[in-house]
């Protein structure tokens, strides 16, 4: 424990004191040196030479963020991730009681009429819990309200387990903690909500408390109005800020399981205006031991990072984790005409986000001199200068030079400055700055930014970790994108599947939620295609299953390739998250080969599995993830023969025959079936006419209907389109055929008249038909016959059958035994031609090996069938008696 030592020397010293004084009568003048030791700042102070306020003090409070793999503390008075006791705070994974971070917190300078004022909370905090009243007094910190506010949208129902493992105290103790929270939630006092009826202020009775979406929320609020306080950070005066602090985190796996997000809301309480300002995120981190750190930092990703300086780490081991601050954004400044910047959730034109604008401090790495010890000193390091402000210099052997970004190589590949390069591995400070930006009176700025951690999985080794913590970056950057929101992608309702002869049709272009799944956008994200999987099982993974189909844009984005992450050896790939073909949507597929067969044909009386998603990718294809998908609607099917009774005379993509019966126009249509079933038989016309009132005659000026025989306009005045130009206005579908007008050349086309008109014909499929079902009775079979044991199609070995075989829609099967004993007896009424038997008795008992005899009555076409067949069962050996 830090500090222990130099709190028993103190006390120690006291108690001696006291003694004396007692021995010298002089008990009234000990007591109270006794009291002015115990209440002065008392600092541990470990062989690191740190430094934290080790007192109790009434009007600090704090509480726990651990909805997900974390688990830390959060102080209403700015402090962070370090534990009541002065250890190491912020654990990870969540109850494995191994640490990263030993404290962390958020610091600000400017300057106020010419002097250098700094305000916020490192070892040591400057502020005070509480809001400015509006008379521009601070709120009294020891009221009950002070406090830090928690919250979580389930917490009547939730499962609290994994929360009470953590926080040690009762589940009635966390749950009226979260009621009480919920109930006095201030959400007209800063704290977010979710504003459900639109009125922008805070109701209980209507409003969400906590960040929309989120699964765990805190928030606090602290000043520097207190001259002594702030004096204990750097010594400065105050400045005026009033700091609104909300943290927030979401109940899921990793990635977003190892995140947290924190937002700082800065307002100028004070009666001057800041200049040059900048803001830093600082931390002191001890990953794991706290003696073998690196540091670094990403510009490109506006992230700064521990990870370990060897290869095994004493709490670790072999799988040291990562972890790192990443600013999502940055205070607001100034920008070009066309810039937009973001505050309190409003775009605002001309503006921009700073992004970081410097990472300093990393103690004994590249500073010889440290920890800064001056307000002024810490204000050179954010805006990314030395102590004594001038320039950070580049090592000669690295080219020379200056930078406001040390250590901003890459470990991964050794390249670059890195840490390492000036001092081994030991205890760091990392700090995040960005400025400079001014704040007049009355000002608002905020921050925000997320904590990650990465790895301390087997397989993941401490550079491993570092390139997975890049990677959920990018998850953590489109969140921010998304407003914190992935509105997810809507899911299919249905899928219309025909069993054919060793082939499966299916079509969604009737599907309900089609024009919400193709119109998905988000900032990050548009809809781009559809997927067709296949599994090898049942209860397969989507991880199992394999790809059989894509349908996509046309826009040049063809297969995705994604930056992935293999966790059983570390390794950085990069694979085909989607295999696109960049030709056009379509919303049917016919699928006639087997994926996990070598891509052999479809066995007919086989069941197979398959899955039908939509997926958007994002506009930056660089970011991680670059494609998100819908879930996957799952539905399994049966290649089969004709059903008895059925006549199909057109089949999945057949191209109907066009007569152009008038006109010259050279405009090419293509009528192609989808589906055989909706077919109903008739004689249709395609009629042109002109849409505009123009001399100009080509395409763009008219329009196509299509009329049914009976006269019904089914369809009209439809665009015609040019070849390989019609990505999302996908070719019309209806009565089972599809229809893809369009002219032959890409360009004017004086032959176009209104006088133009095609005729086709479709045929129709017969279903149920009786006359046709007695042509079929021959074809009634079961299979396999003889059945020796098993056959290829069983899952499982309790679960054996035979299957009867074209059977039409109405039957009565009754299996005999050869001493003419009634084994088992079915009445089949449904659409199937299947019918399974899974070799029991009438009384669920399994049948004995023989020969059997099945006779077969078919009341609806007055025909009976009698069938012989093999049953020979491998010796049953239960596995429960």
């Amino acid at each position: 424990m830090r500090g222990s030592s130099i709190f028993n020397v103190i006390f120690y010293l006291s108690v001696h004191f006291i003694r004396v004084q007692v021995m010298a009568k002089n008990i009234f003048s000990a007591i109270i040196i006794l009291l002015l030791i115990l209440n002065s700042p008392v600092y541990s102070e470990s062989d690191k030479q740190k430094k934290k306020l080790q007192k109790t003090n009434t009007e600090v409070h704090h509480a726990f963020f651990n909805i997900n793999n974390i688990s830390t503390y959060i102080y209403n008075n700015g402090s962070a991730d370090i534990a009541p006791n002065g250890n190491s705070g912020f654990i990870y994974p969540k109850g494995s009681n191994k640490s990263v971070i030993f404290e962390s917190g958020f610091v600000w300078g400017a300057k106020i009429n010419g002097e250098v004022r700094v305000g916020g909370s490192m070892f040591r905090s400057g502020l005070r819990p509480g809001k400015i009243l509006p008379n521009g007094i601070a709120e009294n910190p020891s009221k009950e309200s002070v406090r830090v506010y928690r919250v979580r949208p389930d917490y009547k129902t939730a499962d609290l387990s994994s929360e009470i493992n953590d926080e040690r105290i009762t589940e009635e103790e966390i749950r009226n903690q979260y009621k009480l929270d919920w109930n006095e939630w201030p959400g007209n006092e800063g704290a977010p909500f979710d504003d459900l009826d639109n009125d922008g202020i805070y109701n209980l009775n209507k409003d969400i408390p906590g960040v929309p979406g989120a699964d765990q929320t805190l928030w606090f609020v602290a000043n520097d109005f207190d001259s002594n306080k702030i004096k204990e950070l750097y010594g400065s005066a105050p400045l005026g800020v009033e700091m609104q602090t909300t943290v927030w985190g979401y109940n899921k796996e990793e990635p977003l399981g190892n995140m947290l997000f924190k937002k700082y809301k800065l307002i100028n309480k004070s009666v001057d205006n800041f200049d040059s300002m900048y803001i830093s995120i600082w931390s002191d981190p001890d990953l794991g031991g706290a003696g073998d750190d690196y540091v670094g930092c990403d510009t490109l990703l506006n992230l700064a990072f521990v990870y370990n300086g060897r290869e095994e780490d004493n709490q670790y081991g072999k799988n040291p984790p990562s972890m790192g601050f990443k600013i999502l954004q940055g205070p607001i400044v100034d920008g070009k005409p066309l810039d937009v910047g973001l505050l309190n959730g409003r775009a605002i034109k001309g503006k921009k986000n700073l992004s970081m604008t410097s990472f300093h401090n990393p103690f004994k790495c590249c500073y010889p001199n440290g920890d800064a010890n001056s307000d002024t000193g810490y204000y050179n390091y954010m805006k990314g200068n030395r102590l004594d402000g001038s320039p950070f210099p580049i090592p000669d052997k690295l080219g020379g030079g200056t930078t406001k970004f040390p250590l901003s190589g890459d470990p991964i590949t050794h390249s670059g400055f890195i840490d390492g390069t000036l001092y081994p591995p030991g205890d760091r400070r990392l700090g995040l700055g960005s400025g400079p930006f001014t704040m007049a009176v009355g000002d608002t700025q905020e921050v925000i930014f997320a904590e990650i951690v990465a790895g301390a999985k087997p397989h993941i080794d401490r550079l491993s970790s570092i390139e997975q913590l890049k990677i959920f970056c990018g998850i953590a950057q489109n969140y921010y994108e998304n407003n914190f929101s992935f509105k997810p992608l809507t899911s299919f309702e249905d899928i219309n599947v025909q069993e054919l002869n060793r082939e499966i049709v299916m079509s969604w272009y009737n599907n309900n939620n089609l024009g919400f799944i193709e119109k998905f956008k988000t900032a990050s994200y548009s809809f781009q295609g559809y997927t067709v999987y296949q599994f090898p099982k049942k209860d397969a993974t989507l991880e199992e299953a394999k790809e059989v189909l894509t349908y996509d844009i046309i826009d040049g984005k063809a297969k995705i390739i994604t930056r992935t992450f293999n966790s059983k050896d570390g390794a950085k790939l990069f694979t085909i998250s989607k295999n696109g073909s960049d030709s056009g949507i379509k919303r049917h597929a016919s699928i006639t080969k087997d994926a996990f067969n070598s891509n052999k044909p479809l066995y007919n009386g086989t069941e197979y599995y398959f899955g039908l998603s939509s997926y958007s990718v994002s506009n930056n294809l660089n970011l991680f993830p670059n494609v998100i998908e819908s879930d996957v609607l799952r539905f399994s099917a049966v290649p089969q023969s004709t059903k008895p009774g059925t006549s199909i005379k057109s089949k999945y993509g057949d191209t109907l025959k066009i007569n152009h019966i008038s006109g010259n126009g050279n405009i090419r249509i293509n009528v192609v079936v989808v589906n055989p079933f909706e077919l109903k038989g008739k004689d249709y016309k395609i009629v042109l006419e002109k849409s505009s009132d123009t001399s100009k005659i080509n395409y763009e000026n008219f329009t196509w209907s299509l009329i049914d025989d009976e006269n019904n306009f089914l369809i009209e005045n439809q665009k015609i389109i040019i070849p390989n130009k019609f990505g999302l206005t996908e070719p019309i579908i209806i009565d089972g055929f599809q229809v893809e007008p369009f002219i032959l050349l890409d360009k004017q086309n004086d032959d176009l008249t209104e006088s133009d008109e095609f005729i086709f014909a479709t045929t129709k499929t017969v279903i149920n038909n009786n006359d046709l079902a007695k042509q079929d009775v021959e074809k009634i079979n079961v299979f396999p016959n003889p059945y020796y044991s098993t056959h290829t199609n069983e899952v499982d070995q309790y679960l054996k059958y035979i299957t009867f075989t074209h059977l039409p829609r109405k039957a009565v099967i009754r299996i005999y035994n050869l001493a003419g004993h009634l084994v088992r007896t079915f009445h089949k009424n449904d659409e199937s031609q299947f019918l399974k038997w899974y070799l029991t008795n009438k009384n669920n008992i399994p049948i004995g090996s023989g020969m059997y005899i099945a006779y077969i009555e078919l009341p609806e076409l007055s025909e009976t069938k009698i069938l012989k067949f093999a049953i020979i069962l491998e010796t049953y050996v239960p596995s429960y008696f």
